[in-house]
């Protein structure tokens, strides 16, 4: 597997639909921590776009991002340090889950950049997701 010390700068990724989007929401937002995360995931869905499948779409929304591969799945990457079972996830679950029942093709994957409670990723897979840590991907 070939690794880019800037996935960036990719010049695929650079021209994904959405990819501009998420740039001016990044130039735009007033708190740190939000450009932060926005530029995060920029780099997240540019270095999963090299190294593990191509994306098509990117759908740039505030402090999240979802992206479309080319296999048709809906793949959700998120830069958090650990992930425990909650109301708030179930609710972001099954809204994002539901909003992309007619986009997707039924896959769906999630990377995080930390760790994941069991229920946790019981709740994401009660959901559809097929999550995975950073942290797996680095053991396999």
């Amino acid at each position: 597997m070939r690794r880019n010390s800037d996935p960036e700068e990719s010049g695929e990724y650079s021209k994904l639909p959405g990819k501009a989007v998420s740039e001016r929401l990044a130039a735009k937002a007033e708190v740190e921590r939000t450009r932060w995360a926005i530029t995060t995931l920029n780099t997240m869905y540019a270095g999963y776009n090299n190294n593990v499948a191509k994306l098509t779409q990117l759908y740039p929304d505030k402090r999240i991002m979802g992206a479309r591969a080319a296999e048709g799945a809906l793949v959700l990457l998120l830069p958090v340090e650990h992930l425990t079972r909650n109301a708030k996830l179930d609710g972001v679950l099954a809204s994002v889950t539901e909003e992309s029942a007619s986009l997707d093709n039924g896959k769906r994957h999630m990377q995080l950049l930390g760790t994941v409670r069991d229920m946790a990723l019981y709740q994401l897979k009660e959901h559809g997701w097929n999550a995975r840590t950073c942290a797996e991907e680095k053991a396999t």
